[in-house]
């Protein structure tokens, strides 16, 4: 229990109320005039108004409340050895970890194998639309630097990754070996944030241009240096810390990027921008237009990845919604999407991944339209995955989702993208076009 802030906010509460209650208002002078404390009566008690005036007196009067904070977290961490946030678990020697990941429960066999098919419906529609799609799976933090954690707390964040990896598709660039193998893996992440750092982001660069174009990654274009980074987990004990690690990036003889729109490859340099566009003809020049969906783990990825590209797009997917991405990947040639561990794992996946590449790419897979009659017609094929393509006519913009009828209570062969706006199922068929899309199944 935070002990030290217990004890304030009782002290805090208790004297002056009871001051408030027998008349004793406290001085003003150094009030600003607007917020002056009245002294409430106990009639006062029973209105809202005296709870506001107590929060006033205690905002005023009680000196160094927020330091009061500061010195119990440190309380907590140094002679407690415990979080004073339940979001943040800490280890040993310092090491800080979220508890997101920490907190899952084993999960089964056929919860991955569910996975599994996700991504085969989407390694099918990135088949369909005649690109070249790989994706991959950054491992939790726990899932790799596990020594500094007891109990065994680590134990299902690293079968889960493991079991996750078993059930992923062709199309995954399985990073999972690469980083057990390492020689030194506390080197890959940073000790008081949630992510790989430079050195981490580094190995999976690697391991993605070798899936790519096997032999093309250059070690000798890797330049080194350090960065300094202000680290979330450590922000939210209240103990900020700013870490300097190894940064890397590639550099080919030195020639700089093109720059597309102004942004910077810089990933640390330019997170405000959720796109950002390269040109490299000069460098190993993997042909065609890349586009790169990456989250939080990506961002030291840019520098080493955009260079191997004749044209490259990244795209910062938390600062976009789903329809957006979906308008910018559609011109890809070949699309790179990763996702951190933790959103593959515990729940759902953060959309429908096929579903999501049906809209961005529907232009490429000859969707047919059909009406609102033909909705109530459709025979299910074992062999075929079955989209709906719903544009709605009052706003712009693609979308999908099942109608009402019977013939959608079974989902397992019709799919739904995620509908911008509130849609209801019983849509007035004189508002919307629907355009269905077929998709052959590809076996396990």
């Amino acid at each position: 229990m935070n002990r030290l802030v217990a004890i304030v906010f009782l002290l805090a509460i208790t004297v002056p109320g009871v001051l408030l209650i027998s008349g004793h208002s406290p001085p003003t002078s150094d009030a600003p005039t607007d917020e002056v404390v009245v002294s409430p009566t106990m009639a006062d008690v029973l209105d809202a108004t005296w709870f506001d005036s107590v929060d006033a007196m205690v905002e005023r009067r009680i000196p160094m409340l927020d330091v009061a904070v500061a010195v119990d977290s440190r309380v907590s961490r140094t002679v407690f050895a415990d979080s004073p946030n339940p979001e943040v678990t800490i280890g040993a020697e310092g090491w800080l970890f979220d508890n997101e990941s920490l907190d899952r429960a084993c999960l089964s066999g056929q919860y991955f194998a569910a996975i599994g098919d996700e991504m085969r419906r989407a390694d099918a529609v990135a088949a369909a639309a005649g690109i070249e799609f790989l994706y991959w799976v950054a491992p939790d933090k726990a899932a790799v630097v596990s020594d500094e954690l007891s109990g065994g707390r680590s134990a299902c964040t690293k079968a889960n990754v493991a079991a996750l990896d078993e059930h992923l598709t062709s199309a995954a660039v399985s990073l999972l070996p690469a980083f057990a193998d390492h020689a030194d893996p506390d080197t890959l992440f940073y000790r008081t944030d949630t992510h790989w750092n430079d050195s981490g982001g580094l190995v999976a660069s690697r391991q993605i241009i070798e899936r790519l174009a096997p032999g093309l990654w250059d070690e000798h274009a890797v330049v080194y240096g350090s960065r300094s980074y202000d680290t979330d987990l450590s922000r939210l004990i209240s103990d900020a810390k700013t870490e300097v690690v190894t940064a890397a990036s590639v550099v080919f003889d030195g020639i700089p990027l093109i720059s597309v729109d102004g942004s910077s490859a810089d990933p640390m340099g330019d997170m405000s921008r959720s796109v950002r566009s390269f040109e490299f003809p000069d460098g190993p020049a993997i042909e065609g237009q890349t586009v790169v969906a990456y989250d939080s783990f990506g961002l030291p990825q840019v520098d080493d990845l955009a260079p191997y590209f004749a044209s490259s797009t990244f795209v910062y997917t938390p600062h976009f919604d789903e329809d957006e991405a979906a308008a910018v990947v559609g011109s890809a040639d070949r699309l790179l999407w990763g996702r951190v561990q933790r959103k593959f794992i515990g729940g759902d996946l953060e959309l429908p991944v096929s579903s999501w590449l049906v809209e961005a790419f529907v232009d490429r897979l000859d969707p047919v339209r059909i009406d609102s009659a033909e909705l109530t017609r459709i025979e299910m094929d074992p062999s075929i995955e079955i989209y709906l393509v719903v544009r709605d006519l009052r706003s712009d913009g693609d979308h999908v989702f099942p109608p009402s009828g019977t013939i959608f209570d079974d989902k397992s062969r019709v799919h739904a993208l995620r509908v911008r706006g509130d849609l209801e199922f019983g849509f007035d068929p004189d508002h919307f076009e629907v355009e269905r899309v077929d998709i052959p199944v590809q076996e396990s």
